[in-house]
């Protein structure tokens, strides 16, 4: 498993053994250890914790592609296939940014249309969910190297209308979510206040 994760490492061999090893702590037997190690950890919550490290991953890989130190590795990579320049001049690692949150949210709609309708961790399809973290992982990956098989053009316009569309959508629903809350934690402080007739 921690070779597998490794192969995109192969673009920085100083870093490559270091981080092969790290990887290789990711096995199933390291993750039972430290997970029981740190007490009883239900489904839910590790999951939203694997989630959490994916987007992190994600996001870390997406600003090291800002760099121009990134992009020549990448094209060194890629063996000169994929060009990344935007129609107005250099941009870096803009469409390579574009790609990376392509690839993850094509992951999760694939995951979203493949869970509708589970609701519950009972249910056969939460396994999917809850676990095979390694396929889940290879499949984001296969996803971001296919999101570079993709012409520049498409990202253009994705990174123009589509994402900045779904950016506007995404702040909508959280500050809607952000207000729900505000309104249910003080209808409770209110409860509270009214029952034990104390403010403290």
């Amino acid at each position: 498993m921690g070779a597998l994760l490794s192969l995109p490492l192969l673009a920085v061999p100083s870093m490559t053994t270091v981080l092969s090893f790290a990887a290789s702590c990711c096995g199933a037997a390291t993750c039972s250890m430290v997970c029981s190690a740190c007490g009883k950890c239900g489904n839910s919550v590790a999951t939203r914790i694997g989630y959490a490290i994916l987007l992190l991953i994600n996001s870390i890989i997406s600003w090291i592609m800002l760099t121009p130190w990134a992009i020549e590795k990448l094209q060194h990579l890629m063996l000169d296939y994929v060009k990344i320049n935007c129609p107005k001049g250099e941009c870096y690692g803009w469409l390579a940014v574009q790609r990376f949150g392509f690839a993850l949210g094509i992951f999760h709609i694939i995951m979203a249309g493949l869970l509708f309708g589970v609701n519950s961790s009972k249910h056969p399809r939460a396994a999917l969910q809850n676990g095979y973290w390694g396929p889940k992982m290879l499949v984001w990956v296969a996803f971001v190297v296919m999101s570079f098989l993709i012409p520049d053009e498409f990202f253009v316009f994705w990174g123009t209308y589509i994402s900045l569309i779904g950016a506007m959508l995404f702040l909508i629903l959280g500050l809607i979510l952000l207000v729900d809350l505000a309104h249910v934690w003080a209808e409770y402080c209110l409860a509270q206040i009214e029952d034990t007739d104390s403010r403290f």
